[in-house]
């Protein structure tokens, strides 16, 4: 199994793993407290397994009418582009399900967040490649199409850190953290780097959709394994508040 994305809750961290060809996904939530991870169960399925969130590159929960609802990007185009699930307890169930399309052309997304549920209102903010954008659902649709609208591009290509400028436009995207109006974006080591990661930090207050942004220098952080050499990623991030 392939660890890929991670949602953090007020108090539960969720994270989701894979199997080598995406048919199968597996949820768990650890309490930040205790350290007590508990498997989820698919109420669907009758198994712990989910056969429909694809590559599951990133994810996102927010509480919606007294219930967590945990929302999945699959990296697929279609109807289960992004997937929602509301748990109970210890059970996950599938509440909708959303495709998602810009221009008017079906599209996918590697990363997702939750920017606010308002008036009944979800948005989204999403990624695929270094384009950002933004769109919105009713929460109570079952299914839907999203159409997106595109807020800006992230660079990585003059990332500031420990006193240089580095072009890491060879590091693999990966998910995403958003938070007050700040994107947490962690990249993976290249051939030469393949056990480090970066996590680049943009402010996205002034975004347009012909801008582009760069990182914010005085937030970029990276993380090195000495642990393991050539198998390090930070798939995903989240941010917690409090």
């Amino acid at each position: 199994p392939s660890m890929q994305g991670l949602a953090v809750g007020s108090q539960m961290m969720y994270t989701v793993k894979i199997n080598s060809g995406d048919s199968q996904a597996f949820i768990s939530m650890t309490d930040k407290d205790t350290g007590t991870t508990t498997k989820l169960y698919n109420s669907d399925a009758g198994s712990y397994y989910f056969n429909y969130l694809g590559h599951a590159n990133d994810m996102d929960v927010w509480g919606i009418d007294g219930y967590s609802h945990i929302f999945v990007t699959s990296t697929n185009e279609g109807s289960n582009a992004i997937v929602r699930l509301k748990r109970v307890g210890n059970t996950l169930t599938k509440v909708a399900s959303y495709s998602l399309s810009y221009n008017g052309a079906p599209t996918c997304a590697t990363a997702l967040a939750i920017k606010s549920v308002s008036g009944g209102v979800i948005t989204f903010i999403t990624k695929l490649g270094m384009n950002v954008y933004t769109g919105s659902v009713s929460a109570s649709a079952k299914s839907a199409n999203i159409e997106l609208t595109k807020l800006c591009t992230i660079s990585k290509s003059n990332v500031y850190i420990k006193g240089e400028y580095l072009d890491l436009s060879s590091f693999v995207n990966q998910g995403f953290g958003y938070y007050q109006d700040h994107l947490f974006v962690p990249i993976s080591g290249d051939d030469n780097w393949l056990n480090r990661s970066v996590i680049m930090v943009f402010d996205l207050r002034n975004a347009t959709a012909g801008s582009t942004v760069y990182p914010t220098e005085a937030l970029v952080f990276r993380v090195t394994s000495g642990a393991y050499s050539a198998l390090f990623e930070l798939e995903s991030c989240d941010i917690c508040s409090g």
